[in-house]
């Protein structure tokens, strides 16, 4: 019994939509970069709505890609970022994560606050180690390779007193 012709694809037609789903794949991949380009450069915030919608669009165009090319962990892979997305999106619209944000910034505010007066400025400056820190210039911090207690350098307590 031979195929009706609406529904036989010429290999013309098939390399066409190859190429087509290839470049949506090749979309995705450069939203994966560049999400996480902005992502690590600050210019966007991960507990914000954009960033889990982009890891989602990313996901859906590389698994359309995938239906000319299958390979099983790449499609556990995009399966996967589409769930937790979904799960972060689902989080921020219902507010579920900014209340837990909010609770977290004051966990860290109160502790601040009771911590505060055992803080000793790291120069003479005595109105607020992070003032001080920023007044010091990147001079101070010669010779610092990698070890905190290493340098003798206005710096040295204000790590000290980060460690507690």
């Amino acid at each position: 019994m031979p195929f009706p012709k609406d529904i036989v694809i010429t290999a013309l037609e098939l390399q066409t939509l190859n190429a087509i789903l290839q470049i949506i794949g090749v979309i995705g991949s450069i939203t994966y970069i560049v999400g996480f380009l902005l992502l690590q450069s600050g210019r966007i915030c991960g507990n914000g709505l954009f960033y889990p919608l982009s890891k989602f669009f990313a996901a859906c165009c590389v698994l359309a890609s995938l239906t000319t090319a299958f390979n099983f962990a790449s499609f556990l892979i995009q399966i996967s970022f589409m769930a937790i997305a979904l799960y972060g999106v689902w989080l921020r619209v219902t507010g579920r994560i900014t209340a837990r944000l909010d609770r977290s910034a004051a966990a860290q505010t109160s502790d601040t606050l009771h911590s505060a007066p055992h803080i000793k400025p790291a120069t003479a400056d005595a109105r607020s180690p992070a003032l001080a820190m920023l007044q010091t210039s990147p001079g101070d911090l010669r010779g610092h390779q990698g070890d905190p207690d290493s340098s003798d350098g206005p710096h040295r307590e204000m790590i000290r007193v980060s460690r507690q």
